[in-house]
């Protein structure tokens, strides 16, 4: 990981002290994380585009859409994943292949719903 340090000149010097004296340092890390939210609202656009390339727009389901999206999250792919990136262009790269992940099974279970044969199991269940 890659880190820089920069010297920040203190904004109430002592009096004593030359004033080009600095007091403290900061070490800033050069390092992103893929950020949860963007990556279930990216998957959100991608059904939305989706379903509007197939003429119907129904709403998204945003509480399955979250459920899929948490069951990812907690996955061994997704905890492995979820760690720094040394830049945000990588992080974002991650961001696009989970929202992608998440568009296609939420849409596939979608599909699914429309099938006799779930519909008949869905009716057992209840």
């Amino acid at each position: 990981m890659h880190k820089e340090s920069y010297a920040i000149a203190n904004p109430y010097p002592n009096p004593k002290s030359p004033p080009h004296v600095t007091t403290k340092i900061m070490e800033l890390t050069n390092s992103s994380y893929p950020v949860r939210a963007f990556i279930r609202h990216k998957a959100e656009m991608k059904i939305r585009q989706a379903e509007a390339a197939e003429t119907f727009c129904p709403h998204v389901d945003r509480m399955l859409l979250k459920d899929l999206a948490t069951t990812l999250f907690r996955s061994q792919l997704g905890t492995a994943i979820y760690t720094a990136y040394p830049t945000r262009v990588e992080a974002e790269a991650i961001e696009e292949r989970f929202a992608e992940e998440l568009a296609q099974t939420y849409q596939h279970i979608k599909q699914q719903q429309t099938n006799p044969d779930i519909q008949k199991l869905n009716q057992l269940l209840e």
